[in-house]
């Protein structure tokens, strides 16, 4: 009996223990559920590439910017060359601003950074599994031998390149946000002229659908987004769109056929910091 009883405990303790290994595995790296697109940002002293890997195409697209061209680093930190943006954000203390840098420049913000020495090591096994861990990278490795990789280089300025603009909505957006086809409405309540059209290009690029761009004679302080359903609350897209900025939410049934409206205030504006931008 007492030999049972010590068994027993064992098992629970065995048990509990692979929990706790399960659950702490979760809040590091999250679960790949092998068929969600991955996108990863990687900064590395020679400059930034954005990766997408994408079940659903069967590709691994690889987005490099060359050393001189210029991205736009958020924080009130304007233009810089892609292999200076490292080194600057850590000068600066703004490594928590590198997210919307990908936003901003890119239209995504990637599942995982990868801060590295040369932005050519992003795929090397130990890099995969310090940032997404051994289950996923081995998930993802196994995947990767029987998916087609392109790789390009933007060579020339971002500001209205259309090749990149064509690039990123044929092999960046989400899979999961087209899929969605959440219709989203967006209003300028700020002073700065053409950001809510800025902002529709970015989301679109992520594979939303901005059905309209509205103009709003009253101004706003703080930025407001309105979805109709709380099933629309659970979408990608709007996850997407509330990690734009800090903004109230608000439930409406009445928003006219779309199903989020996103008011944008003065803080978003910002927040953005367009004018650097312009």
């Amino acid at each position: 009996m007492k030999k049972s009883k010590t068994i027993l405990l064992i098992f629970v303790g065995c048990v509990l223990f692979g929990v706790l290994l399960v659950s702490g595995y979760l809040r590091k790296y999250g679960w790949w559920n092998g068929r969600d697109d991955l996108k990863f940002g990687v900064v590395a002293d020679n400059g930034i590439s954005l990766i997408s890997m994408s079940w659903e195409r069967r590709m691994i697209n690889v987005l490099n910017v060359d050393p001189k061209v210029e991205v736009w680093v958020p924080g009130g930190l304007s233009w810089y060359q892609s292999d200076k943006v490292k080194r600057l954000l850590i000068q600066e203390g703004k490594q928590n601003k590198v997210s919307e840098l990908f936003f901003y420049n890119f239209g995504l913000k990637p599942d995982k950074i990868f801060w590295l020495e040369s932005k050519e090591d992003w795929d090397k096994v130990n890099n995969l599994w310090w940032k997404i861990g051994p289950i996923n990278g081995f998930q993802l490795k196994s995947k990767e031998k029987i998916m087609l990789v392109k790789e390009e280089t933007i060579s020339k300025d971002l500001k209205d390149n259309r090749e990149l603009e064509e690039t990123l909505f044929r092999d960046f957006s989400d899979n999961k946000i087209t899929e969605e086809q959440i219709r989203v409405t967006l209003v300028n309540a700020s002073e700065m002229s053409g950001l809510a059209t800025w902002l529709a290009l970015r989301m679109e690029w992520a594979g939303m659908s901005v059905m309209g761009l509205e103009t709003s004679e009253k101004l706003l302080k703080e930025c407001q987004i309105v979805y109709s359903s709380e099933e629309i609350r659970l979408t990608k897209s709007y996850e997407l769109i509330k990690n734009i900025g800090k903004c109230s939410e608000m439930l409406s049934k009445d928003l006219g056929g779309v199903d989020v409206q996103m008011l944008i205030g003065s803080d978003l504006a910002e927040m953005i910091n367009y004018s650097s931008y312009k």
